[in-house]
């Protein structure tokens, strides 16, 4: 590059020269302007690429062979050729005479690039290896994991995806899409295949009741859980050691977090003080002294007892705790103060909190969750992962502590065996709490459907995806969006089924297709048509 920069300078100043001498009087310089100039800035800034961008020089042929049945066909095919390569600003070349060589050179058999040249057409252009890059046609990213579950179609390369979580550091996840976007149709999608590929169990927390029809057809079962139910979760239950190795595990101390997140809820996310720590942990180890498998009655009663043998000034402390939990006990919010009678043997299961009302449903989430991580500890002992879908996830970062608990066990999630998955619609809303932020940044696992304006940026900013790549989540159809699998890439994605199917009725949420209104229908009208055979 260097002798032919100095070439043409050379011939620069012998035009300059010239016209110099031919000028009198009048010079006008003969380079300004001339491809002799703009072939020398090329020169400079390739040379520029070289010392400075890292580019290595190559010599490229690209060669387009066409067939044809008759030579006027092929004529007509040349020139159509022709002008879709002018049309983006590519000047073609025939090669007359050498055709033999130019079949040779195309032909997929590792010596095109030859030095041959008896065999092989000699036409190259100096490029930077950057440019060269753009001829490369196989730079889109592919998921074909063997095992993997079918997410849809790559709308870059049509074909279809098979991904397995687990082949990530860290599979947990989150689906994200504006209302409509279908995120809760492809959650269902994954749940359905997880349980057709894998033997991995299924545990949903379903806080709209939109999972139980998928339950029910997949030979699963729906806990409801409310005031009014027959349906009770001890929170009290101790968790299973999940490591049998591990000699050191006190189930007992391991349910402290979940004491503190439950009263912090209960006394309106105040911060819990040094001395209502003391006195929650005393308790709690002296009801688990006194009773083998104990209730919230069975702490409220030692936390009496505890209230009777304090100092004076501990006294009013106590006191507090036992008057608000007593709502909880013996009030009309006692739902979670009996013993746990959910016998669970099914690989997928519901625990359905929409009647559980607003002011019990964050908690009745922790407590769910508490419940959950028990069925985890147990599978991890016999060998078998666990999927955590938790539906409207921002519900539990309304409330700082219940952001904490669930944030605790999200981390603890992939030594377990689990493989939590977070839903939820706007990330802005998610994203107010800094734990839920930095559970975002550490994720290796994201779905994207159609996001509003203010969310893309906030995902394009953490995830660091380009404004072209967040184009695909812009107004994007339901069901299309983003795939981000670090580690992987980034894929454009489109995943349907037929609508004229069994299961797309039952994991339809859309207004008019819930399975619900479908069954109703179709229930009318097998009537008419009875009515109609009579």
């Amino acid at each position: 590059m260097q002798r032919k920069l100095t070439d043409m300078k050379q011939e620069e100043i012998v035009k300059v020269r010239n016209a110099v001498d031919s000028s009198r009087g009048a010079f006008v310089n003969p380079v300004e302007g001339s491809e002799l100039a703009i072939n020398q800035a090329q020169a400079q800034e390739f040379l520029l690429d070289l010392r400075e961008r890292s580019q290595k020089m190559t010599l490229c042929q690209f060669i387009i062979m066409v067939t044809a049945d008759s030579f006027d066909e092929l004529e007509r095919n040349t020139a159509l050729i022709h002008t879709i390569l002018r049309t983006n600003n590519i000047e073609p070349i025939n090669a007359p005479y050498r055709q033999e060589q130019a079949f040779a050179s195309v032909l997929p058999i590792g010596n095109s690039m030859s030095c041959d040249k008896e065999q092989n057409l000699q036409v190259r252009r100096t490029l930077s290896s950057e440019s060269t890059a753009i001829f490369m046609p196989f730079n889109a990213v592919e998921l074909l994991h063997e095992g993997g579950l079918y997410y849809g179609q790559n709308l870059m390369t049509h074909s279809i995806i098979l991904f397995d979580r687990k082949q990530l550091k860290n599979p947990n996840g989150f689906f994200f899409g504006v209302p409509g976007s279908g995120k809760s149709y492809l959650a269902k999608m994954e749940i359905t295949y997880s349980i057709l590929s894998t033997q991995d169990e299924i545990l949903i927390l379903d806080p709209e009741r939109e999972y139980t029809a998928l339950a029910e057809l997949l030979g699963g079962e729906v806990i409801y859980i409310s005031e009014n139910s027959g349906t009770h979760i001890n929170p009290m239950d101790l968790t299973e050691n999940p490591d049998k190795d591990d000699k050191d595990y006190d189930p007992i101390k391991a349910k402290l977090d979940f004491m503190l997140s439950f009263f912090s809820c209960i006394l309106g996310d105040q911060e819990i003080t040094p001395i209502q720590k003391t006195i929650i942990d005393n308790v709690m180890h002296e009801t688990y002294r006194k009773y083998e498998k104990p209730t919230l009655k069975e702490y409220y009663a030692v936390l009496e007892e505890y209230e009777q043998h304090v100092a004076d000034e501990t006294r009013a402390v106590v006191a507090y705790l036992r008057q608000t939990l007593h709502l909880y006990v013996h009030g009309s919010m006692n739902v979670f103060s009996n013993p746990s009678n959910v016998n669970i043997n099914k690989r997928i299961v519901v625990y359905d909190i929409k009647d559980l009302g607003k002011n019990l449903q964050t908690l009745g989430m922790m407590i769910v969750l508490e419940n959950l991580w028990d069925r985890v500890a147990k599978n991890r002992a016999k060998g078998i992962g666990t999927r955590i879908y938790v539906d409207e996830m921002y519900l539990l970062f309304k409330s700082e502590q219940s952001a904490n608990f669930f944030y605790e066990l999200y981390k603890r999630a992939r030594k377990w065996g689990g493989i939590p998955t977070g839903i939820t619609q706007n990330v802005e809303d998610l994203l107010r709490s800094e734990l839920a932020r930095t559970m975002l940044s550490n994720t290796q696992f994201v779905v994207m459907l159609s996001q509003n304006a203010t969310d893309r940026e906030q995902l394009s900013r953490l995830l660091k995806l380009s404004p072209d790549t967040m184009a695909y989540v812009t107004n994007a159809q339901p069901g299309s969006g983003l795939i981000y699998a670090d580690g992987f890439g980034v894929i454009p994605f489109e995943a349907q089924i037929p609508t004229n199917t069994r299961l797309y009725k039952i994991i339809s949420t859309k207004f008019g297709e819930t399975f619900d209104a479908l069954t109703k229908e179709s229930g009318d009208a097998d009537e008419s048509d009875q009515s109609a055979d009579q």
